[in-house]
């Protein structure tokens, strides 16, 4: 039996292998994080250890030992991870998918683009402003992307307000900065710097 412990170990499954506890039918996979750490995990017993980022034949599953979840992904959130709060008034705003093309970086990446209450499409705005929160854990190439992307945002001259948490690419570790960074945009569809 092959289990993978997919969330924390990146894209490439061999790197998330479960060991098992000799003489019992416990396996077990040690990872060393910070104490402030927020991510989600998901499990996957007889995995086909095909990479994490493509399509796979194997499913992955649930933790059945552990009751906090995040959508579809068992979470766990360490002792000095930052409080989960909500913000009402941010969250009252519409978000819509959207995607932009890149010929620096050669990639499509899919975005959430949020506009705030009261926002009407057409009126004039002070220019593009981007905020990125970027987890630490994520897939290396994925973190790598993003990075790169917030450098050229930044040398372009975008207003970028751009930051790191200690969590992968989850709600769970979202979760935290996600209002303050909504808040934080949402006076500036009034012409009213908000970073």
């Amino acid at each position: 039996m092959d289990g993978v412990a997919a969330g924390v170990g990146g894209a490439d499954p061999t790197k998330s292998l479960m060991s098992p506890v000799a003489g019992t039918d416990v396996w077990y996979r040690t990872y060393k994080v910070r104490n402030d750490a927020a991510f989600t995990y998901t499990l996957s017993p007889n995995d086909s250890l095909e990479k994490l980022t493509g399509p796979r034949k194997s499913k992955p599953q649930l933790d059945p030992l552990n009751p906090n979840l995040s959508g579809p992904q068992s979470s766990v959130r360490l002792s000095s991870a930052p409080a989960q709060t909500e913000n009402a008034a941010a969250l009252a705003g519409t978000i819509a998918p959207s995607s932009i093309t890149s010929t620096l970086l050669q990639n499509t990446r899919n975005l959430q683009i949020y506009t705030p209450p009261g926002y009407t499409a057409g009126e004039r705005y002070r220019g593009l402003r981007v905020s990125m929160s970027v987890g630490s854990m994520e897939i290396p190439e994925q973190r790598d992307t993003n990075r790169r992307l917030g450098d050229v945002l930044a040398e372009k001259g975008y207003l970028l307000d751009y930051s790191e948490f200690n969590g992968n690419h989850s709600y769970v570790g979202w979760r935290t900065d996600l209002a303050r960074r909504l808040v934080k945009l949402a006076p500036y569809s009034s012409g009213q710097p908000g970073l």
